[in-house]
């Protein structure tokens, strides 16, 4: 996820993605003209579900400090869980 091959997915920059439901669209299509193979016809619905959120919990981890250097442009913060209680410590 730090950009060896591909994009740095931890930094705020993003390619192909304007918003958390994009990732599994770029999953299943491909971008890049093939430079990110399409995995639509390789992987199970719950699969292209489960590496999309995968991909999605690296936004924001240490490797963005360590890994390729940002491109694409900054996007929103994902949206918050509903739900989820806020921590008030």
């Amino acid at each position: 996820g730090e950009g060896k091959i591909g994009p740095n997915l931890a930094d705020e920059h993003w390619k192909n993605v304007n918003n958390i439901e994009d990732i599994t669209g770029v999953l299943i299509r491909g971008a890049a003209n093939n430079a990110m193979p399409a995995w639509g016809n390789r992987l199970h619905p719950n699969e292209l579900v489960l590496v999309s959120a995968y991909v999605a919990s690296m936004r924001g981890t240490a490797i963005a400090q360590t890994g390729k250097a940002p491109e694409g442009k900054i996007i929103p913060p994902w949206p918050e869980l509903e739900g989820k209680e806020k921590d008030h410590n």
